[in-house]
């Protein structure tokens, strides 16, 4: 009999009840890019949209894949992994469990601004004594907040809606629809000097404009 190394590739999804559900699995031979684009293509076949954020491990080719069938997605790394991952940069075993409540108080944060904080906080406790750690930080734990980006993609999409809801001659008008977007995302952050700046890319939604308009708005 002939034994042959399989992936089995999972995918988890939360609905807007906040319920997990399984949504597919599949045998493959490897975890290589075409399976992965070939599994994700096949869950939008089978009716799954309004996908808000991607999470999985860094592996190179989910990210590629997602790239290429979800690229208006959202994507953010396993919390987890980069728990498990910082405790190789931590030098002395009894500042293990410390470290990870440090860490896990940047991705508990109520807020992008305070879990900014939290990681400053991080970073400035270990930069003398595990420098290796701090510079681990910087480059990886941003990955795991990603989900802040989309809260505040949200809030940005609620407050341009409102007016243009309101509003006939823009909703007809595709060149005043795209004048005045600007303007609206200026007030938002003038507003709230908390949100951070980070590429916008979201549907356009036919319950608050009907003109004629490319299917994404890339701000």
């Amino acid at each position: 009999n002939l034994v042959r190394d399989c992936a089995v590739l999972i995918a988890l999804g939360i609905n807007d009840k906040g319920k997990r559900e399984v949504l597919g699995v599949q045998v493959s031979l490897s975890e290589a890019e075409v399976y992965w684009r070939e599994f994700l293509g096949d869950l939008q076949k089978r009716g799954m949209h309004g996908t808000k954020l991607i999470i999985s491990d860094a592996h190179s080719s989910i990210k590629a894949a997602r790239k290429a069938i979800m690229p208006g997605v959202a994507w953010q790394r396993y919390q987890l992994h980069l728990q498990q991952n910082a405790q190789a940069y931590v030098t002395k075993q009894s500042k293990k469990r410390v470290v990870a409540a440090d860490i896990r108080a940047v991705f508990n944060a109520p807020s992008a601004n305070e879990a900014k904080r939290q990681l400053d906080l991080l970073i400035d406790k270990y930069q003398d004594s595990m420098p290796k750690l701090t510079q681990w930080a910087e480059d990886n734990i941003s990955e795991g907040l990603t989900v802040y980006s989309r809260l505040v993609l949200e809030l940005l999409v609620r407050n341009i809606r409102r007016p243009f809801s309101k509003s006939k001659s823009d909703q007809a008008n595709p060149t005043n629809c795209l004048r005045r977007i600007p303007v609206y995302l200026k007030v938002v952050m003038t507003q709230d000097q908390n949100l951070p700046c980070s590429i916008l890319l979201q549907n356009v939604s036919k319950s608050w404009i009907s003109c004629s308009l490319n299917k994404y708005f890339l701000l």
